[in-house]
């Protein structure tokens, strides 16, 4: 990861430095950070992506002099919001030096800020989000660039490595086990941590200024000037070519554990003996002009192979820094170009998918509906059947009680209860036979209505035809006949093979 990014040593800004509470124990702002972590959880739901300025007041107070004051400096575009997990991960980043005392616990500690759904491991999505969010929290409190897309995955696939579940498949959930293994396996994370200093932010002294040119004496900056910086890069790549061979024969000749680890404290002190000043200025310097700066040394180097004071080692390393320096930014920009176009296509993929969403929302609201109105009709229908059903079984329920009844009469009274029985046999047929004549009496009277709406020449009589032509081109009938509310005479003249009904009905009467 740090491998992937060429930059001098960041500085935090002087105003920010004094914001942080510092102390000269070195755990106080670590449990300050814990602190902040805790509030956040007493407050808002873990899932909370955003905190606005009062919210990050009333979460990171303990963190910091002014909240305020460092919200507005996370809010860099002055939306009025920052994110919550990036907040919390940089309290953390920069509650501790990153050494061997403090790895683990701030490990678990920003394993804990994103594993959200306290399962004690995450998805290949959540690390990767897991590390994006740790590196955009540095990389926005240092104002440097930020980390490539590739890098994260590829710190992604080593995390996993090649675990398999037990179907085969990659195993698509990591420890907090795992995540520390890869943190000490290798140099990555070191390296890109050294591009941070948070030495600034030990102790209650005053902060280190953001430059350290600052501090150079007059005869640094003498020697600067009479050697040219290709020379300068020269001899800076030599020496530490130089003091890493020996470290490493060192190392390599070392019999025990004790005696590697004096030697690898040596190599450590010799390296960074050997990334002097000048050359840390000179870094910065490349770092800061890009392709810009690599032109400049094309031409620079074009210029002083003529100059017989160059020597063949500085034109060579001359001419392949600027060669290698010019790749890297080509590299650099087809990557970018790259990422901006999968992140157009994801952008577009959403939209449509949103769109998708609405759209089958809208069919689904109408064919629920549909399917409403359909079973409220048959609903209705279902009742209509019901009650013809209900009444025919009182009538043969009736008709079975009068059976029984006569069954058991006998003797003087049987002609009597005989007769009553046709009475009342006579009776209730009058009674179902007005039923009968006030159902079809309003269907009798709208088909004699919508008859003359049809017969405008008053003839009395009407063919098949007239009348499914009248039907289907006269608005008036229709609206007529569905304002009846009559279903009989809806489904006779509504149905599609109106003719072939009519044709099939003895029509020899008028009307």
């Amino acid at each position: 990861m740090g491998a992937s990014l060429s930059q001098d040593t960041a500085y935090l800004p002087e105003d920010v430095v004094k914001n942080y509470r510092r102390s000269d124990d070195r755990d106080l702002r670590f449990r300050l950070a814990l602190a902040s972590h805790q509030r956040f959880y007493k407050h808002f739901d873990p899932a909370k992506l955003v905190l606005t300025e009062d919210e990050f007041v009333e979460v990171f107070s303990p963190s910091f002099v002014d909240a305020r004051l460092h919200f507005r400096y996370l809010d860099e575009k002055e939306r009025g919001r920052v994110s919550s997990f990036e907040a919390l991960a940089g309290c953390y980043l920069t509650s501790r030096n990153w050494d061997e005392s403090s790895e683990k616990l701030l490990v678990t500690a920003l394993f804990q800020v994103f594993d959200r759904s306290s399962k004690g491991s995450l998805s290949r999505v959540e690390m990767e989000i897991l590390l994006r969010t740790s590196c955009q929290a540095l990389t926005s409190l240092y104002r440097t660039k930020p980390v490539a897309d590739y890098v994260l995955r590829d710190a992604v696939k080593k995390i996993f490595g090649d675990k398999k579940n037990g179907s085969g498949r990659r195993s698509g959930r990591a420890s907090l086990a795992d995540l520390c293994r890869w943190v000490r396996g290798g140099d990555e994370v070191q390296t890109f941590l050294a591009l941070f200093d948070r030495e600034s932010l030990e102790g209650t002294s005053a902060p280190k200024a953001k430059r350290p040119t600052s501090k150079r004496g007059p005869d640094v900056k003498k020697s600067h000037s009479e050697r040219s910086p290709e020379m300068l890069m020269a001899e800076i790549e030599v020496r530490t070519d130089l003091v890493w061979g020996l470290v490493t024969g060192a190392v390599r000749g070392a019999k025990d554990q004790a005696t590697q680890n004096e030697t690898a404290k040596k190599a450590r002190e010799l390296a960074e003996a050997a990334a002097s000043e000048e050359a840390r200025i000179e870094a910065e310097k490349r770092a800061a002009e890009a392709e810009a700066e690599a032109q400049r040394l094309a031409a620079e180097a074009e210029a002083k192979a003529q100059d017989a004071s160059a020597t063949r080692l500085a034109a060579c390393v001359r001419g392949r820094n600027s060669r290698r320096e010019l790749d890297s930014q080509k590299r650099a920009a087809t990557r970018l170009a790259a990422c901006e176009r999968g992140r157009s296509a994801r952008k577009d993929i959403q939209d449509q998918s949103n769109a998708a969403t609405a759209l089958q929302a809208q069919i689904k609201g109408r064919n629920a509906r549909q399917e409403l109105s359909e079973q409220k009709k048959a609903a209705t229908a279902l009742a209509a059947a019901e009650r013809g059903r209900s009444a025919r079984k009182e009538v043969k329920e009736q008709q079975h009680a009068a059976t029984a009844l006569q069954a058991q009469i006998k003797g003087r009274n049987a002609r009597k209860e005989v007769a009553d029985q046709k009475v009342a046999a006579t009776k209730l047929q009058a009674s179902i036979r007005g039923k009968n004549a006030r159902k079809v009496g309003p269907t009798v009277g709208q088909a004699r209505k919508l008859f003359e709406m049809l017969d405008r020449r008053e003839k009395g009589m009407l063919a098949v035809s007239d009348i499914v032509k009248q039907l289907d081109e006269r608005p008036e009938c229709q609206y007529y006949l569905k304002g009846t509310g009559n279903p009989l005479l809806q489904e006779l003249l509504g149905a599609d093979d109106l003719e072939a009904r009519l044709m099939r009905r003895p029509l020899l009467t008028k009307g």
